[in-house]
């Protein structure tokens, strides 16, 4: 586990294990937590579909703010 790259069309944005994500066209899955990476394959676990492997070669994760994750509690 560690610190890993994703690319998101032109941009690079930072992951670590414990960050809070979506991935794009599953927003069924709920917010998911980045547990491990191993190249290009990205395990997550979703509130609505639990442990899942993503690769984000054919995929996009979206970063979630901890201040998203509050107002969705707050809801």
């Amino acid at each position: 586990m560690g610190v890993f790259m994703m690319s998101l069309r032109s941009h690079h944005i930072l992951l670590q294990p414990g960050d809070f994500v979506r991935l794009q066209g599953h927003e069924d899955w709920g917010y998911g937590q980045v547990q491990s990476a191993i190249g290009s394959k990205i395990t997550v676990n979703f509130d609505h579909a639990g442990k899942q492997v993503i690769n984000i070669d054919h995929a996009v994760l979206i970063p979630v703010s901890p201040d998203d994750l509050r107002q969705v509690e707050a809801d």
